[in-house]
C-alpha cells in the first residue's frame, strides 16, 4: 500500500476503513460503538482474499479494494480502536502474534483522498495460497455472489 505510515500508533485518525466482516450489512458491523458520525464508500490499493475461515484479508498490491471509510471527528475513538485491535488479531506494531497489522491507508472517496486506519492481513503467503483472490476487491459482493 502506498502512504502508510511507519508507525500508526502514533496520532489519531478521524477515519476507520473497513473493508470485510465489519462493513454495514456484515456480521461484526454491531461491533463499532459508538457508531461513526459519517459513513463514505471508498477504496484502498490493495488486493483482496477470501481466506478458509470465512473472512477477507487485504494484501498489498496494485488492485483497488473497496469498503467503508467510517468517520469520527476528533479521532477514532481509543475503545473502539482498542476493540477493534483485538478483534483483528492485532498485538502491536511488529508483534509477531499480529493476524493482522493496523497500518495507515490513503482512502479514495467522494470528498477525495482521506488518511485513514486499516487492517492489513499478516501472511501474505498463506493468504495467496490458500485463499481465494477477489479480483474485483469488493467482500460485499463477492459474499452475495457465493451466496455465503
Amino acid at each position: 500500500m502506498s502512504n502508510r505510515a511507519d508507525r500508526p500508533e502514533l496520532g489519531l485518525l478521524s477515519g476507520l476503513f473497513v473493508y470485510g466482516t465489519l462493513r454495514s450489512g456484515e456480521p461484526a458491523h454491531g461491533m463499532l460503538v459508538p457508531p461513526p458520525v459519517q459513513v463514505l464508500p471508498g477504496e484502498v490499493e490493495g488486493r483482496l482474499f477470501a481466506l478458509p475461515e470465512g473472512y477477507p484479508g487485504l494484501l498489498d498490491g496494485t488492485g483497488r479494494v473497496r469498503g467503508e471509510l467510517l468517520l469520527y471527528p476528533g479521532g477514532v475513538p481509543l475503545p473502539l480502536l482498542n476493540r477493534v485491535d483485538r478483534f483483528e488479531g492485532y498485538y502491536g506494531p511488529g508483534d509477531p502474534r499480529n493476524l493482522y497489522d493496523r497500518i495507515v491507508v490513503v482512502v479514495l472517496t467522494p470528498r477525495g483522498e482521506l488518511s485513514a486506519y486499516a487492517y492489513r492481513y499478516r501472511d501474505a503467503e498463506r493468504a495467496q495460497r490458500l485463499g481465494v483472490w477477489i479480483p474485483h476487491g469488493d467482500w460485499a459482493r463477492y459474499r452475495r455472489e457465493r451466496q455465503i
